[in-house]
C-alpha cells in the first residue's frame, strides 16, 4: 500500500478526522451544541438514548433511531425499577420511606 502526498491526501485526511471526531449529524441541532457535550453527563443507557433522539433521521431512518432510543430507555427503566415491594423505597434527605405493608405485625387484613 502506498501513501500519496499533496493537497488531495491532506483534504482526505482532514475529512476522515472530521467524520471520526465530529460527525456532521451530531452537530446539526439548532443550538449548535454537539450531542456528546450533553450525553457525556449521563450514564451509558441514558446517554445513548439522548444520542439516538438527537440524531433521529439525520444519519439513517428516523423510526429506527427512535426505536433504538426506546430500547436504551427501557433498559435503564429495568435497571432502576424496583424488583419487589421491598425494593420500592424512596429516600428523602436522610429519611427512607418504605411502602406500607398491612401484614406487618399481623395486621387485620392478613390471611
Amino acid at each position: 500500500m502506498t501513501m500519496t502526498s499533496g493537497p488531495d491526501s491532506l483534504l482526505h485526511a482532514y475529512r476522515d478526522e472530521r467524520n471520526v471526531n465530529h460527525p456532521p449529524h451530531y452537530k446539526q441541532h439548532p443550538s449548535g451544541v454537539e450531542c456528546i457535550q450533553i450525553s457525556e453527563h449521563f450514564n451509558f443507557c441514558l446517554g445513548n438514548a439522548i444520542k439516538y433522539i438527537w440524531r433521529a433521521g439525520l444519519k439513517g431512518e428516523r423510526l429506527e433511531d427512535l426505536k433504538k432510543a426506546r430500547w436504551y430507555l427501557d433498559r435503564e427503566i429495568k435497571r432502576i425499577e424496583p424488583k419487589s415491594i421491598e425494593d420500592a423505597s424512596i429516600k428523602i434527605g436522610e429519611v427512607e420511606l418504605k411502602p406500607f405493608d398491612p401484614c406487618v405485625n399481623g395486621g387485620p387484613h392478613c390471611g
